[in-house]
């Protein structure tokens, strides 16, 4: 798993997202990539410029060209975004790839429970392969046909900052993925020491409960708990304004394709124009959905946590010595009390959540817009009519 962690780390440096730490590289080579990250800000933002002045206008599809030019302009700044949260988030990603790394050890020495590498590896390895393969595929197909129908479009300028959107999409899906497996680790453990205190008779043979019954074990849990909320409010800074800012793009991105769909639909643009939409439509909403549902997925383990504490609070303790019982309920109390102020979100610029209402919110945004630019599609084409209908009346007088 660390192999595939390094992988993606260093493909998501050759596109200025990711700086390598001194752990994984010298510092000489840190310096290097700071200066790589800053000289592609500055063609990225010459290339944003020289695309817009030099794309040609096409006066009789003007609102979508307003519109494509508008979706370049979102993922060149997308990426800028991303490079720029790379260098000024810098001390708190390597926070967050330590605690991953302080989790991992707390789970063998403190807990002594296997968390399942090997599987969740092989889990990583097919949920990215997936999503990368996809979003290569419509890549591939969308470059074939601006190819061949030599489209003047916005595509080839675009390409390196799409790639670069994906690919941190890919990175934060990973990081999602591990924490959301940390904290079902987690809950499976408190479900044990829960089933020790309420379920007599639903115990396990191959669980040393002497153990689990020890303050010492419910205190490890709740340190555990704090380090994977902490890995998360890293999580959020120094990854959610390139979060907020990739979603945005790609609500705009699929927008403008559906608009396409229904422009061809109409016979106004090529039926090909459909295969090509869905091509760029399909891995951005996969992309998206499967994020959202990681995320939606963490947020049923809180509750979770928080279900199986309320339990413990309400169960009678074990011990028999009275000290031990009043410290077990004051443990109890004091992790009750920190869920209730370490509550795990991901957030995007804290403007929203991911979750699968974020979905929602999404396609009725998309829903929305779509209504707006249909009505200046109709607006356009009625203009256009009178004035033909106006030209065609001054020549026959």
């Amino acid at each position: 798993m660390d192999e595939d962690l390094k992988f993606v780390l260093n493909c998501c440096t050759a596109f200025g997202i990711y700086i390598p730490q001194t752990k994984y590289g010298s510092r000489r080579w840190k310096i290097g990539c700071t200066i790589y990250t800053s000289f592609l800000m500055v063609i990225l933002s010459s290339i944003c410029v020289l695309g817009v002045f030099m794309s040609p206008l096409e006066n009789d599809y003007i609102i979508s060209w307003f519109v494509s030019a508008f979706v370049f302009v979102s993922q060149i700044f997308s990426h800028l975004v991303m490079m720029w949260e790379c260098l000024a988030k810098q001390r708190e990603h390597t926070e967050f790839l330590r605690l991953l790394d302080e989790i991992e050890v707390a789970f063998k020495l403190k807990l002594r429970t296997d968390i399942g590498r090997d599987l969740l590896a092989q889990k990583l390895r097919r949920i990215l392969f997936s999503l990368a393969a996809i979003s290569i595929l419509g890549l591939i197909i969308f470059g074939i046909h601006t190819s061949l129908m030599d489209d003047q479009g916005y595509f080839w300028w675009a390409l390196f900052a799409i790639l670069a959107m994906r690919m941190r999409f890919l990175q934060l899906q990973m990081y999602v993925e591990l924490l959301n497996h940390y904290l079902w680790s987690l809950n499976r453990k408190l479900q044990q020491v829960v089933c020790l205190k309420t379920e007599e008779e639903a115990q396990l043979l191959d669980v040393d409960y002497k153990q689990l019954e020890t303050l010492e074990y419910l205190n490890h849990i709740k340190e555990l708990y704090s380090s994977i909320y902490e890995a998360f409010h890293c999580l959020n800074e120094f990854g959610q304004a390139s979060m907020f800012a990739v979603t945005a793009s790609y609500f705009l991105d699929c927008t403008c394709h559906i608009y396409w769909c229904l422009l061809a639909l109409d016979k106004l643009f090529p039926s090909a124009s459909i295969v090509l939409s869905i091509s760029t439509i399909i891995p951005l909403s996969l992309n998206s959905y499967k994020f959202c549902y990681t995320c939606q997925l963490v947020k049923q383990e809180c509750r979770l946590t928080a279900l199986l504490v309320t339990r413990l609070n309400v169960s009678d303790s074990n011990h028999n010595c009275l000290e031990l019982q009043k410290n077990y309920k004051s443990l109890v109390h004091d992790f009750s009390l920190q869920l209730l102020h370490q509550r795990i979100v991901v957030t995007g610029k804290r403007f929203f959540n991911f979750d699968l209402q974020c979905i929602f919110g999404i396609c009725v945004l998309i829903v929305t817009h779509l209504i707006i630019l249909i009505q200046f599609t109709k607006s356009d084409n009625n203009s256009g009519n009178v004035n033909q209908t106006e030209i065609q009346e001054t020549m026959v007088n």
